[in-house]
């Protein structure tokens, strides 16, 4: 079953190209929210 089917119907390809599944921009998210989380505790030390 294809998820993002009817968004790759509508969706503008000059504004987005490429439509990838959520469990890809999930697993994106995941690899890239440690590091924000690292750059945010050096930048706001007092903040967590």
């Amino acid at each position: 079953m294809k998820k993002c089917g009817l968004v790759e119907e509508i969706r503008n390809e000059a504004v987005h190209p490429k439509v990838i599944p959520f469990e890809k921009g999930m697993e994106e998210r995941r690899k890239v929210v440690p590091t924000i989380n690292t750059i945010i505790d050096l930048i706001y030390p007092d903040s967590s």
